[in-house]
């Protein structure tokens, strides 16, 4: 949302971070960019929904840290996260956030 894009606009300015930029829309606003990282806060439909996408976004050795869902809807996500090559990295007990490396 707009919000969140100014937030982090706003972090982004705040922390010197010049080497990191964000995206307002889905998916298909990316087109071809790879990604050595790939934040994604999400809610578990639109996860499941672009994460075949994502994956394919992102560079070997890259990292995907998704958080935003519930933890009755970690399971599905999971299930397909095995399903394309991603391997659970972090494990963030008590909080819902996984990260995945593409290897």
């Amino acid at each position: 949302d707009n919000w969140a894009f100014e937030n982090a606009q706003e972090n982004k300015k705040l922390n010197n971070c010049n080497r990191i930029s964000f995206e307002i829309g889905d998916v298909s606003n990316i087109g071809n960019k790879r990604f050595d990282i790939i934040l994604a806060n999400i809610n578990r439909n639109t996860i499941l929904k672009e994460i075949d996408t994502y994956s394919a976004l992102l560079n070997y050795r890259g990292h995907m840290l998704l958080s935003g869902f519930y933890t009755d809807d970690e399971s599905l996500i999971l299930s397909k996260i095995e399903k394309l090559n991603l391997n659970l990295i972090l494990d963030s007990q008590g909080l819902v956030q996984r990260t995945l490396v593409n290897l």
